[in-house]
């Protein structure tokens, strides 16, 4: 009997150290679960971390794009393409765009100020600009208008300007005909430039119409006119006219005359050449036997042939 016991004990002993050392392990070693989240997040971590150096002024060029806008990959910074467009801007070398009439070729397009500055001359004062359309690679063209003396008359200039290596030059610059004498008593004109091949001979042409008030007229007082000139243009050097006539003349309510004129373009002599064809109304205040005073109506036409030979618009015969 006493031998049995001192091999039961020992067993016992045993059993129980195994227990202990499950219970130790299992309450110490972290889950499987636990261990992977663990894992995965430090993993996370390190990879951003690597990244982030790299990829930071990328990621921030590619949310805000040229002048903060989303969507456009640049490669640059905000600064970085605020100071890329500035100075593109200053040296006239910025990329064409998508956008006709906007950005050409070699530089951006030219803005008032430029026009009104190339268009400074002894005797002109107070200069207003119009137009600047685009009539060939890097050449563009407008109309100002000047005081040209002290009792506050002023002329109509058409001007065309061309980027240079260094910025904007003037290539010429030419007085529009007018009707009548401009004056800006009473107000400043206003003029409109129109680019089309009127005369469908392959080159363009330049519609200007212009409107401005008059000096008094003895008796009639102040009027509205309104002049049109097209221009058959030139690579070099000014431009040939090729049509002028006076679309407008009106006076006060108390004058006893004025005038419109509608021009359109239509093919008078079938020589495949649209021609000009004007329609004039004319009307004024006339007494009656009675004592009063009617108005009166009365409308003419004029037609302008095209001139192969000379590429002007000339009175029909």
């Amino acid at each position: 009997m006493a031998h049995h016991r001192t091999v039961l004990i020992p067993l016992t002993c045993a059993c129980f150290l195994v227990g202990l050392s499950s219970c130790y392990h299992s309450n110490n070693a972290p889950s499987r679960r636990e261990n992977g989240t663990s894992e995965t997040k430090t993993a996370k971590r390190t990879v951003s971390a690597r990244r982030r150096p790299e990829q930071a002024p990328r990621l921030a060029a590619t949310r805000q794009g040229p002048g903060g806008k989303a969507g456009a990959r640049t490669g640059l910074t905000r600064q970085d393409e605020q100071a890329r467009q500035d100075e593109q801007a200053r040296t006239g070398n910025a990329p064409r765009t998508t956008r006709p009439g906007k950005v050409l070729a070699g530089g951006p397009k030219p803005t008032p100020g430029i026009l009104q500055a190339l268009c400074q001359r002894p005797g002109l004062k107070e200069i207003k600009s119009w137009g600047l359309k685009r009539v060939g690679p890097g050449r563009y063209l407008g109309v100002v208008e000047a005081l040209v003396g002290d009792e506050g008359q002023s002329g109509f200039y058409a001007a065309q300007i061309r980027k240079v290596e260094k910025g904007w030059t003037l290539s010429w610059m030419t007085k529009l005909k007018t009707t009548k004498t401009p004056s800006t008593v009473e107000s400043r004109g206003a003029a409109s430039l129109f680019v089309k091949d009127y005369d469908k001979d392959g080159k363009v042409e330049v519609m200007i119409r212009y409107r401005y008030s008059t000096l008094p007229e003895a008796a009639l007082g102040s009027a509205q006119v309104t002049d049109v000139t097209i221009f058959n243009l030139a690579e070099s050097g000014p431009p040939a006219t090729a049509f002028f006539a006076n679309l407008h003349k009106v006076y006060g309510a108390d004058t006893p005359k004025s005038w419109r004129t509608k021009l359109s373009f239509k093919d008078i002599d079938a020589d495949g050449h649209p021609d000009i064809l004007a329609v004039k109304k004319t009307w004024w205040m006339a007494e009656t036997a009675g004592g009063k005073w009617r108005k009166k109506l009365r409308s003419s036409r004029a037609s302008f042939l095209w001139d192969a030979r000379t590429d002007r618009f000339l009175p029909a015969k």
